[in-house]
């Protein structure tokens, strides 16, 4: 890492985000949350994003494919 200052961001108490570092390594930040507390369907869901996006190539493929497609309509 260089000597940059490190971006902070603040989250909401209904967010959830998903980081990505250059090493390809993910985290997934959430809000606090209760033991017993059922975990809401945003954060199940940037879960299971995070762990497909980095374990499933043909996912990671498909994505690519998809991003390329959306920058084509936009040009």
């Amino acid at each position: 890492m260089t000597d940059k200052e490190k971006t902070i961001i603040e989250l909401e108490d209904d967010e959830a985000a998903l980081v990505m570092g250059s090493d390809g390594n993910v985290s997934i930040y959430f809000p606090d949350m209760d033991e017993d507390e059922i975990v809401p369907e945003y954060i199940q869901f940037v879960s299971a994003l995070a762990a497909v996006a980095t374990t499933n190539q043909e996912v990671i493929d498909l994505i690519w494919e998809k991003f390329y497609e959306a920058v084509d309509e936009v040009n």
